[in-house]
């Protein structure tokens, strides 16, 4: 009864929480990839994309859903499938209390709604990794025949992102600290291993013929590309509870459940502190394991402390870390406001017409009738003007002898990225109207403006953070060359602005021909 309310209060809270009329940058990408597979064509700009997520949401335009239904139905899906993976599996190592407590970790879990809200990889992905990580410890200290479970597990999560695939060795460190090597020789362990690239290249190839994808999978290595920005760990602040998480890991290392997840925790984390590109993102897939060090601190402290303090004590965290959902919601907007509207009102307008951006068009291409076109956009790298799908070309390629040239003169701040505007250029391709962006606008303007977050009606004095992503300052005035070329030039007639509350988002000219 109690995992049944979890999932009912889950499913009811994600459309309240969630809010259509924004996206983030990579959520646009895989509802453009998702669109396209129906016109049987996968992006080659989007081939390090796999197509378990677009698969999803072609289903869902397919059955008549819509992508705005397929932006719900998946969180909903995985939110709960995560809530109930960790509920029964921790039930079934641990016990009642320990599954209670880990399902309420998640569930009030502010990452667990900023992350799963998302059309992002990142919480389907934490759905296999549990299943593989609990299958597995299953499978070594209880019955093998758990190996089949958590081999398909890893096959399936392979074919959301490669991430998973660390988890294999904290796994075998496992095995050989608990001294069983000999379950690499056994039946259901070699069968399990044979399975794993079998499962994936069938399961591969299903979503390949379906989607039209001619993906090469070593392009899934620039998930490691991103920088290692510790800041983004600070937002940790944001979870209280975890204070119970860092008491379990301390009682736990004597006990060999809490060492198998011990070890999961420290090797991932460590894996990718040692490339020196870990994201906050990348944790989500730990989020079953910081629950059950969480339940673990608390049945430890409420063995040594006054049971009615640590409730007490529990309570107020939980309900602060709660609270805080709202709030990360918040501060961390995503970054497309006004998305909804902006594609309603280009379909409002009869005929067959041309829209440039310069911005967003993978998602007007997915959303709206109308025929896109990518406004041209030219970097100066190495003294030379250069396309900038070229440009872009080289950082796809991470072998690329200008890789780490290009990511020096980056952080240098000696690079130049600047979009071309051009009456003719828009007159000679036909287009009728132009979109500008103001957030493409601001983060290409080189300015920093700061506000102190609010919770609820209350302004936190000491904490200050940048405008940006999702979040631009509200006496913004523009600066960029294209906003004023357009704004200033007579060719160029206002036509629509979108607004969120006071603040402009993006505003469209019709181009006279």
């Amino acid at each position: 009864m109690f995992i049944l309310t979890v999932l009912l209060l889950t499913t009811i809270l994600i459309p309240i929480f969630m809010d259509l009329n924004s996206l983030s940058p990579d959520e646009t990408n895989y509802i453009f990839v998702g669109k396209s597979i129906l016109i049987g064509e996968y992006p080659d700009d989007f081939t390090h994309r796999l197509p378990f997520i677009p698969s999803i949401i072609s289903l869902s335009i397919l059955s008549g859903i819509g992508i705005n239904g397929a932006r719900i139905l998946i969180p909903i899906i995985f939110m709960n499938l995560l809530l109930l993976v960790t509920y029964f599996y921790v039930r079934k190592i641990y016990g009642k209390k320990e599954a209670f407590l880990s399902t309420i970790f998640i569930f009030t879990f502010p990452f667990f709604w900023r992350w799963g809200l998302s059309v992002l990889t990142d919480i389907p992905l934490a759905v296999f990794s549990a299943l593989f990580i609990f299958n597995f410890y299953l499978g070594v200290e209880r019955d093998k025949k758990y190996f089949l479970f958590s081999a398909l597990s890893l096959s399936l999560g392979m074919l959301l992102k490669f991430n998973i695939i660390i988890f294999l060795i904290p796994l075998l460190i496992y095995v050989l600290y608990r001294k069983k090597p000999r379950i690499f020789i056994s039946k259901e362990f070699i069968i399990s291993a044979a399975l794993v690239p079998i499962i994936f290249v069938l399961a591969y190839l299903f979503f390949s013929i379906f989607s039209g994808a001619n993906i090469l999978v070593t392009r899934q290595l620039t998930f490691f590309i991103s920088p290692w920005n510790i800041s983004e760990l600070t937002k940790f602040v944001f979870v209280p509870t975890l204070l119970f998480s860092i008491l379990g890991m301390l009682f736990v290392r004597n006990e060999k459940k809490g060492v198998f997840f011990l070890i999961c925790l420290l090797m991932y984390t460590g894996f990718f502190i040692w490339s020196g590109h870990l994201r906050l993102r990348y944790l989500s897939l730990l989020i079953p394991i910081f629950a059950i060090f969480a339940s673990k601190g608390f049945v430890a402290a409420q063995s040594k402390l006054d049971k009615r303090l640590v409730y007490g004590i529990f309570s107020v965290l939980v309900l602060a870390s709660f609270m805080n959902t709202v709030y990360l919601i918040d501060l961390e907007e995503k970054s497309l406001w006004g998305t909804e509207e902006l594609s309603k009102y280009i379909n409002s307008i009869e005929g067959d017409i041309t829209i440039a951006t310069e911005y967003l068009p993978y998602y007007l291409k997915s959303t709206t009738t109308k025929n896109i076109l990518s406004v041209p956009r030219y970097t100066e790298f190495n003294g030379k003007k250069m396309e900038f799908d070229k440009f872009m070309n080289i950082l796809i390629n991470i072998s690329h002898p200008d890789y780490l040239e290009y990511f020096n003169i980056r952080k240098s701040g000696n690079y130049t990225i600047y979009k071309l505007f051009d009456y003719n250029w828009f007159k000679n391709n036909g287009v009728d109207y132009v979109v500008i962006s103001i957030y493409y606008d601001y983060e290409e303007s080189g300015v920093t403006a700061y506000f102190h977050p609010k919770f609820g009606p209350f302004e936190i004095p000491f904490v200050k953070r940048p405008y940006c992503n999702g979040r631009i300052p509200p006496d913004y005035t523009f600066r960029s060359e294209p906003y004023n070329e357009i704004e200033n030039d007579s060719r160029f007639k206002k036509a629509k602005e979108i607004y969120r509350d006071e603040q402009r988002i993006f505003i469209i000219y019709e181009v006279s021909q």
